[in-house]
């Protein structure tokens, strides 16, 4: 029989060996209590053998369980849907992962998966955008055909965007001469608050013809703005220091409204809806009866524009109608500039974008404009069609 202190002893050190069992056990528990359910260890062991449509399945009767399982399920299906291909739907799984709710392994995992899910949807700073188009201009009593091209580089930053344009076009004409002309484009905006943005543009032009050549354009505009619309206000100052008979001056005020919905009617894919409206004011001030010939341009020139737009990544297609009176109008922040006296009296605009990821986008366009000569008032039209590529890096 043992000595009693040794007894004493034993049972001690028995507590204590039952209690670190314990202890130990409950660590254990703690460390791997998010892998112990039922799900998720299958799902666990599908991942191990490579059946990852399998391991989704396991994981995801658990998803919407609160705390450490569900976002375990979470992370499963992340990884899961990584290795099936689908990069874009694994990185939205991932972000609606609480990481907080996980252990130090399975978090370190996630944050890999979000870094290396989050690279191809990095914005990025720079984009070079060649165009190419021709212009068919049918019943015109001057103007036959054309072609222009351009080059484009922006900046894309954060609150600051700078874009500059070179585009050189020319038109031949009915009389078989040809017109050319070369503008220059630069046009900024700061943006405020995530909410306001204050835009400023110069564009110069040359061409063959001394009536347009050196005419400028100056904008200013500002817009408030969110995730799904915005509204905006724009003015434009051009000049044309050599037309006849007399140096010609023309305001544009121009108000946007924009949104943007998805679902509608439980179908995918984005609607967004664009409502504009011009009015144009030219102003030449000469000697009626010095030049008894020319004809004085209206007042005032109004049009309204509404766009339609529908997006299903990585494609969206869009179509404007336009209708009223525009005349050395100014459109796309400078970018398209109608430099010459005949009247818009109306017009269409459809449009197709694809985009790779946030590498590349390609625009098809095809616009078609009803025209009016300003003196003899002899209906014409004009078609542009057109192919834009855009590389961002």
């Amino acid at each position: 029989m043992s000595p009693p202190y040794l007894v004493k002893h034993s049972l001690i050190a028995v507590t204590i060996l039952i209690v670190s069992f314990q202890a130990s056990s409950s660590f254990a528990r703690s460390v791997r209590r998010d892998d112990q359910s039922g799900p998720l260890a299958r799902a666990k062991a599908a991942m191990d053998r490579g059946d990852c449509v399998d391991a989704i399945l396991e994981a995801a009767s658990i998803t919407s369980k609160p705390g450490a399982d569900g976002d375990l399920a979470k992370l499963y299906i992340a990884q899961c849907q990584e290795k099936l291909g689908d990069h874009a739907l694994s990185y939205k799984t991932a972000q609606a992962t609480n990481s907080k709710n996980l252990g130090a392994g399975h978090r370190a995992e996630l944050d890999e998966l979000l870094e290396r899910l989050a690279a191809p949807f990095k914005p990025k700073r720079w984009a070079i955008t060649g165009s190419f188009g021709t212009m068919s201009f049918s019943n015109d009593q001057y103007l036959k055909d054309g072609s222009f091209y351009d080059v484009v580089g922006s900046y894309l930053g954060d609150n600051t965007t700078v874009t500059v344009d070179y585009e050189p076009s020319s038109i031949k004409l009915v009389d078989g001469s040809t017109y050319s002309q070369t503008q220059m484009v630069v046009v900024g905006e700061q943006r405020f608050l995530d909410a306001f943005g204050i835009k400023l543009g110069y564009r110069n032009q040359s061409a063959s013809a001394s009536t347009y050549n050196g005419a400028s354009n100056y904008l200013i505009g500002g817009r408030w703005f969110s995730a799904q619309s915005q509204l905006g206000l724009t003015y434009a100052a051009s000049q044309y220091p050599n037309y006849y008979p007399a140096q010609l001056d023309v305001t544009q005020i121009s108000g946007f409204g924009s949104t943007s919905f998805g679902d509608v009617y439980s179908s995918p894919g984005l609607i967004g809806i664009d409502v504009r409206v011009h009015t144009i004011k030219p102003q030449m001030t000469y000697s009626k009866k010095t030049y008894p010939t020319v004809t004085p341009f209206n007042d005032s020139y109004n049009s309204y524009e509404l766009g339609l737009r529908y997006s299903l990544s990585p494609v969206s297609v869009a179509a404007v109608f336009w209708s009223g009176e525009q005349v050395f109008g100014v459109f796309s922040d400078m970018f398209a500039v109608w430099n010459n006296s005949t009247v818009h009296t109306g017009g269409r605009k459809l449009s197709v974008d694809y985009y790779y990821e946030n590498i590349a986008a390609l625009t098809l366009f095809y616009q078609n404009d009803d025209l009016k000569n300003t003196a003899s008032k002899a209906a014409s039209s004009v078609t542009v069609i057109g192919l834009n590529a855009s590389y961002f890096l």
